[in-house]
């Protein structure tokens, strides 16, 4: 079975340049619902107060959400060299 990981990249909103990167995946496949249980895909991110909602499909079958503090993406993540 494949696996799907997501990592998150920060881009500088002045020119697009990727400026920071999560040091490991924050999402993956294996457990996913659906018919392919490696497969999860984010489709998008929407900040709300202190929380990011991570809107993902799941299995090419099911859309899935997920949550994760502002605070908790921020340790995350490390700068690009």
């Amino acid at each position: 079975m494949r696996v799907y990981y997501q990592w998150a990249v920060l881009l500088d909103k002045n020119n697009l340049t990727p400026k920071r990167i999560s040091k490991n995946p924050f999402l993956s496949g294996g457990k996913a619902k659906g018919l392919f249980p490696g497969v999860i895909f984010t489709t998008s991110a929407i900040k709300i107060n202190n929380d990011f909602y991570i809107l993902s499909g799941e299995g090419n079958t099911v859309i899935s959400w997920n949550k994760i503090s502002q605070d908790k993406m921020s340790e995350l993540f490390v700068d690009i060299v």
